[in-house]
């Protein structure tokens, strides 16, 4: 962050490159487009309390819940999660992440991703060995814990992102009073990207910043207003973000698929 409150640009992050989408609300994805951020997430924040739980075979061994509890805050206190779909067009992700289609889908290339895979939640041997074999509780190839799902969650087609966090210095926002901002440093495993802190509460927020030329589309649901599908066109103009294409969502009435209409908004 300069002198004036504005975040230094990103260095890229290594690694093979992959085009993703980010469904959110379009409060959400405005917020998105003014910023160039996406939201990092925390494990103790996932929508699906269960993801991180060991399978029942831990019973009410207190030893094994120790050291599972271990792995688990020592990852969250570090760590950050980015998430994505492979696909721009799940009515159901549109319902549960998109406002209930009201909302929009951001497609963009990101690097450093890694599939998520649905075989339900891990063994106490697979946390034993992996506290053993590395920090945090991660496996060599960090696939262990944050990639595992319940096979229910399958629809999703997910692909994940992880931050490492670390504070940095701390930088008052300018002009707004009572609010604080902070600047931190964090790593992907070896790769420095720059997120911001928000500090309202107890609770810091962490933010990833995206290049605005790795924006490729923005998808409008079906029930997302022209005033609104306007607004947000206005701020991809302004804030010159280039070679970005708006397309509209409806369902097909022959096959009942979500398809995509290009519009020229932008």
């Amino acid at each position: 962050m300069n002198d004036n409150g504005h975040l230094v640009p990103v260095e890229q992050n290594e690694g093979a490159t992959r085009t993703v989408f980010k469904y959110m609300s379009f409060d959400a994805g405005m917020d998105c487009i003014i910023n160039s951020w996406l939201r990092i997430s925390r494990l103790h924040s996932l929508n699906d309390p269960f993801e991180w739980r060991v399978r029942d075979e831990i019973g009410e061994n207190q030893e094994q819940n120790a050291l599972f509890n271990k792995v688990f805050h020592q990852f969250d206190a570090r760590c950050g999660i980015l998430c994505f779909s492979a696909v721009p067009d799940s009515t159901l992700m549109w319902a549960h992440y998109a406002d209930s289609h009201r909302g929009i889908v951001l497609e963009l290339e990101v690097e450093g991703l890694q599939q998520v895979n649905y075989l339900g939640p891990p063994t106490i041997e697979e946390v034993e060995g992996s506290l053993r074999n590395t920090v945090w509780g991660l496996t060599s190839n960090g696939s262990m814990f944050y990639l595992r799902k319940r096979r229910e969650w399958s629809y999703e087609k997910e692909l994940r992102k992880v931050c490492l966090l670390q504070r940095g210095i701390g930088h008052r926002t300018p002009g707004v009073e009572g609010h604080h901002e902070k600047h931190f440093t964090a790593r992907l495993f070896g790769n420095t990207i720059t997120i911001l802190g928000t500090e309202k509460s107890s609770e810091l927020h962490y933010y990833w910043r995206f290049k605005k030329s790795s924006l490729k589309s923005v998808r409008f649901g079906e029930k997302c207003s022209e005033e609104r599908r306007e607004a947000l066109s206005h701020q991809l103009r302004k804030l010159k973000y280039e070679m970005v294409k708006c397309f509209k969502m409806k369902l097909s009435k022959h096959n009942g698929k979500m398809i995509a209409t290009e519009t020229s908004y932008a």
